[in-house]
């Protein structure tokens, strides 16, 4: 599986306490928000 996603898909799986797979999510999820706002992306 993990050599799927990393040729397939370009990802990279690293482990992580659950906290941590949070404070990741939360992180990214502002930053793609953000990106989407300045883009001016409008749900269709």
């Amino acid at each position: 599986m993990r050599s799927r996603l990393a040729s397939g898909l370009g990802m990279t799986v690293r482990s992580s306490t659950p906290e941590e797979a949070a404070a990741f999510v939360r992180a990214e999820t502002v930053k793609w928000t953000n990106a989407i706002r300045q883009a001016g992306i409008e749900p269709q």
